[in-house]
This record gives C-alpha cells, sequence and structure tokens, in this order.
C-alpha cells in the first residue's frame, strides 16, 4: 500500500466548475454489454441514498509521483 501527498506544484488548474452532480443506473442486456451487464445492473438495483455534488478540473501538467512512499 502507498501514500501520495496531495500537493501538486506542477499543476496548474485553468478552469473549475462545480454544482450537484447525480447518478443513475439504466437495466442492462447482455447484448448490450457481454461483459459487463451483471455489474451494471446490479448498480442499477441499489438505492441512491443522497445526492453529492459534483466538480470538473480542467488543469496541465501534473507530479512525477517522485513523492510516494510504501507505508508499512
Amino acid at each position: 500500500m502507498t501514500l501520495t501527498p496531495g500537493k501538486d506544484p506542477d499543476r496548474t488548474v485553468e478552469h473549475r466548475q462545480t454544482g450537484t452532480g447525480r447518478v443513475q443506473f439504466h437495466p442492462a442486456a447482455w447484448a448490450d454489454l457481454p461483459t459487463m451487464h451483471h455489474v451494471v445492473n446490479a448498480l442499477a438495483g441499489l438505492p441512491m441514498r443522497e445526492p453529492r455534488g459534483g466538480t470538473v478540473v480542467h488543469s496541465h501538467g501534473g507530479k512525477s509521483y517522485r513523492d510516494q512512499r510504501m507505508l508499512r
């Protein structure tokens, strides 16, 4: 297991949008998703407990992950 610190000085955020998010899974048939229909149908059967917020971030750059460390 590893830990990656959240700081990322090499990333530049150009634009950020936040809003209210909502997810809905529609039941699928084998013909729609041959290898994943059972997963989608299981998710579609779960109740929606509470809506969550959503964020879209447009950025460029990124970290090298050299600061990642092993947890012991």
